[in-house]
């Protein structure tokens, strides 16, 4: 074929293995066959002397390493000794999101027109799709997520301002407490009235739970974590006390971690508890001025209603005297 010219060559997409797992590498192989008859239904794509190669995938989907050079010619190509060449390109693809998944290569044959301009020849061919394994951590990353998102924490309904009350929670593990850490975090949501949240101590949690081992605890005024391998199950522990009268309203966040290979999975649910603080109950010395305090206002009402009566009784006995003297005087 000419240097300038185009052809239809036949085409393959190849994996170096038979199933593309999530996190693990694999090689993609886009082989073009030069100077082979075509069949109907055969995958073909346009090709010229010298060729350029793109691969694109969906955002986020896979991470991509080039293998080989971009630039393929057929001068540089493999002779298949029967008259046929083939053009090859590869990439390191690392899968990124289990499920069914998609990558396109791009061939951009080069062509110069008669005054030696190149001309844009760019040929996009149909998605390679393929089907992505889910990883094991990152399956035990989404079902304690899953689980974690509908766990209801121990919430007291009542509270009194400046007690102390245990609040605590339980994320089954299931299994999965050697693949995965998990953070568990309490504060105070949006629109909550005051309260101080100090967490208790993990290796005391974890004592309380049935002994098991503190396998990840993270630090922080308000965070603990406790994986108790022998419940199977995260659970962490804090003390919250009321600084004020209101609705209590506490956001717990769950943070599910792993590693698969080089890769860190991480999903993060959150879920809401409520209760209400009331004011504190009166002190022993409060009620015992409670009597005192009455007794107070009443006498002070009676020396009042006597004063008055007083009064009242001597403007009467003044009128009678004043009415007795006017008779006598008559």
């Amino acid at each position: 074929m000419s240097p300038d010219s185009l052809t239809a060559a036949k085409y393959a997409v190849t994996f170096d293995r038979d199933e593309l797992a999530q996190f693990e590498e694999a090689e993609l192989r886009f082989t073009a066959v030069v100077g082979e008859a075509i069949e109907r239904g055969d995958a073909t794509v346009l090709v010229s002397w010298t060729n350029e190669a793109e691969l694109e995938t969906a955002p986020g989907a896979f991470e991509v390493r080039r293998t080989s050079s971009s630039r393929q010619s057929i001068d540089a190509s493999t002779a298949r000794g029967d008259g046929t060449y083939e053009l090859v390109w590869s990439w390191a693809v690392t899968p990124l999101m289990a499920g069914e998944q998609s990558l396109t290569v791009t061939i951009v044959p080069t062509v110069r027109d008669g005054e030696g301009r190149e001309v844009d020849m760019r040929t996009a061919n149909e998605p390679v799709v393929v089907d992505v394994e889910v990883h094991p951590v990152q399956r035990a990353v989404d079902e304690v997520a899953a689980e974690a998102a509908h766990v209801a924490a121990v919430v007291p309904e009542h509270m009194q301002v400046d007690r102390d009350y245990e609040v605590s929670v339980e994320v089954p593990l299931h299994g999965h407490g050697d693949d995965i850490a998990v953070e568990l975090d309490l504060v105070a949501a949006p629109g909550s009235a005051a309260v101080t949240i100090r967490r208790q101590n993990a290796a005391s949690a974890a004592q309380a739970g049935g002994g098991g081992p503190v396998a990840f605890a993270m630090g922080g005024a308000r965070t603990m974590t406790v994986a108790d391998a022998m419940s199977d199950v995260a659970r962490a522990r804090w003390t919250v006390t009321p600084e004020e009268a209101g609705p209590v309203l506490l956001a717990f966040t769950a943070t599910v971690r792993g590693e698969a290979g080089t890769y860190s999975v991480e999903t993060g649910v959150e879920t809401q508890a409520s209760a209400r603080a009331s004011g504190a109950p009166a002190s022993f010395w409060d009620r015992l001025k409670e009597p005192v305090d009455y007794l107070g206002v009443f006498v002070g009402f009676a020396v009042a209603v006597l004063g008055l009566w007083g009064a009242v009784a001597k403007i009467r006995s003044n009128r009678r005297k004043g009415g007795g003297d006017g008779e006598a005087a008559a």
